[in-house]
């Protein structure tokens, strides 16, 4: 483990530049600002601006004479919500005064659609949000050898901070299976496929999981729901994999629609920053994430920076419109041969963990679908066969949400861990 692990440094972003155009100056939910910095592209460099469109599954591309008239589109037009409907991002572009090609990607707080702003009444009523964070191919052990400042995080709470709400560790979950699509259909569809029918990775579900049966549930109790991950669309893996909505042959307009319409029918709400991570691994000359390279970045920022980051914007934004929500998140950083890209996410991941705790009303659940299953941990060790099966799953509850949720369950929690 030592060898494998332990006195390896992870790799960085440093082999890109990082050229920040605009950022969100101090998040307010009700009326956020961007604010462009003049001295980034060239004065003679037009600033264009591409947004995501999912009717046709392409970016759109704006462009603006300025880096002014780009930060008025951006506050006027991408963070007010009765006007430009955006997934949570957009790519900014230009020239810089070095005549770099400079390309940043701006996360946004989420806009609300018109149906979303008339079902959005405040009411008496608190609600429990629930927030899940999925750990692609991360076993318990591997958690705590890879992630030492998010577990040191999770002390403090529980030492310093929580009085009535706890993190709960629960020691000895047991994983179904060395892949994720049956973690997926037990975990949303409460089942398990039929083992004795298997079906290779490499071709597409019998059915789709079934993220209806728990996503559809919290939608008729009046619930945002959200769907994130770090896989394209556009390839083989990830989501639309899960809901059978691949296509490969048809034209991208064809194939957003088929995945839109899996989406509906599975109760998922919005997808929004999911659809970056096209550019993102094309930017870093990888179709999935599985096989490299050593760090995902973008604009000298790791990936799962960016998703990390919206997850906050949204929860700060829903829970400022007292609308509950349920919010789902899957990071892949450490399905991949050397175990060793889980290191890059500790100290983002210890800083959300802070933030998830003061989220009052919200139960956030981090867990894990099965170990790593490749690579030289499992050529070389027979400890990686023990460490496939046993998964993470840590719950925080913030104080507000364990009196909401009350002195029984809590004492179940606690007891269940062991």
């Amino acid at each position: 483990m030592k060898e494998l692990f332990a006195d390896k440094i992870p790799a960085n972003c440093s082999h890109q530049s990082s050229d920040v155009i605009c950022t969100i100056t101090e998040y307010n939910p009700q009326k956020p600002q961007a604010n462009c910095h003049h001295d980034v592209c060239s004065e003679s460099s037009s600033v264009v601006i591409g947004l995501y469109n999912e009717e046709v599954g392409v970016n759109q591309w704006l462009k603006f004479k300025s880096t002014m008239e780009a930060m008025t589109f951006i506050n006027q037009e991408l963070l007010v919500d009765w006007r430009t409907y955006h997934h949570g991002y957009c790519f900014i572009r230009c020239l810089s005064r070095d005549a770099r090609k400079v390309s940043q990607l701006l996360i946004l707080p989420p806009v609300l659609r018109t149906y979303q702003r008339s079902a959005n009444k405040l009411t008496n009523e608190p609600a429990l949000n629930v927030n899940i964070l999925f750990l692609d191919s991360v076993s318990r052990h591997h958690f705590y050898r890879s992630l030492p400042k998010t577990i040191d995080t999770f002390r403090k709470l529980n030492t310093n901070v929580f009085k009535t709400g706890q993190v709960f560790d629960f020691e000895l979950v047991q994983g179904i299976k060395s892949r994720t699509f049956e973690s997926l259909q037990a975990l949303f569809g409460g089942e398990s496929f039929n083992p004795l029918k298997p079906f290779s990775s490499f071709e597409l579900p019998p059915k789709a999981v079934d993220l209806n049966k728990t996503l559809g549930s919290f939608k008729r109790f009046g619930y945002e729901t959200l769907y994130l991950e770090d896989m394209c669309w556009k390839w083989d893996w990830g989501l639309v994999k899960e809901l059978r909505a691949l296509k490969k042959n048809a034209s991208f307009p064809e194939r957003s629609q088929l995945l839109l319409e899996a989406a509906r029918r599975s109760g998922i709400d919005r997808m929004d920053v999911l659809y970056s991570s096209c550019d993102i691994l094309q930017e870093n000359g990888v179709k999935d994430m599985f096989h490299g390279p050593a760090a995902l970045c973008y604009n000298g920022i790791h990936q799962h920076t960016y998703l990390l980051q919206y997850i906050e914007y949204f929860i700060t934004r829903f829970t400022f419109l007292q609308k509950p929500f349920f919010s789902f998140l899957m990071l892949d950083s450490n399905h991949e041969d050397t175990g060793l890209r889980l290191k890059q996410v500790d100290e983002d991941l210890a800083k959300h963990v802070t933030f998830l705790a003061d989220q009052q009303n919200t139960l956030t659940f981090i867990l894990s679908d099965h170990g790593n299953n490749y690579g030289q941990f499992v050529s070389k060790t027979t400890e990686s066969q023990v460490e496939l099966f046993h998964t993470t799953l840590f719950v925080i509850v913030p104080d507000r949400a364990a009196a909401l949720l009350g002195d029984d369950k809590i004492r179940s929690l606690y007891t269940n861990q062991h």
